[in-house]
């Protein structure tokens, strides 16, 4: 499940990089996942870097989808 995750959040990276508004969408939608396995699997870099990836993602949602 990580690794089906982590394709998914780098799927998410490109379509950010490019503006659209889906990545950011499902980069809300992956962060409780991707947190949870973070937390089960004692993953640091996941436990900082998915809530700032967020805050993030909200600080800038109104570049997405222009």
């Amino acid at each position: 499940m990580l690794v089906g995750v982590s394709a998914l959040d780098a799927l998410v990276g490109r379509w950010m990089w490019q503006g659209r508004l889906r990545g950011a969408v499902l980069a809300l939608a992956l962060a409780p996942v991707s947190f949870a396995l973070g937390r089960l699997f004692a993953l640091p870099f996941l436990i900082v870097a998915v809530p700032v990836r967020a805050i993030l993602v909200l600080l800038s949602w109104r570049e997405f989808g222009r």
